[in-house]
């Protein structure tokens, strides 16, 4: 296979996760906002329907998000090891940074979303 197949199958790779990516995340800040707002299909949720979509819905996406961006790292790192072509190894490498970066960022996220769902859970509690 030709290095610019190869680069362009490889971007075609990268699009399909970026896609994935966008879509779980974009689930998970659904799922954190009716958490904090409390109104699922403009009915109000009770704090324990609210704490049970935390660990029922929430915390699962972003523990998947977090999964697959590791996943995806690890696959451009060794697909980077594994190739001869300076070229292609180099665009690896560069996904596989994009892709930690995405690992990083789930965590992050995961982290503050829930300090930030616990802290507005506490405080429907005492309402």
């Amino acid at each position: 296979m030709s290095d610019f197949t190869a680069v362009g199958l490889l971007m075609a790779l990268a699009m399909l996760g970026t896609c994935t990516f966008v879509y779980i995340h974009r689930h998970a800040v659904e799922r954190r906002d009716l958490i904090i707002t409390g109104v699922r299909g403009g009915f109000p949720m009770s704090v324990n329907e609210r704490r049970l979509e935390v660990y029922r819905e929430w915390l699962i996406t972003i523990v998947l998000l977090f999964v697959y961006e590791a996943i995806v790292f690890i696959g451009w790192t060794i697909l980077a090891s594994s190739t001869d072509s300076d070229v292609i190894k180099a665009y690896a490498y560069a996904c596989a940074i994009v892709a930690f970066s995405g690992v990083v960022g789930a965590a992050y996220q995961g982290i503050l979303g829930y300090l930030q769902v616990a802290s507005v859970l506490r405080q429907a509690e005492a309402d």
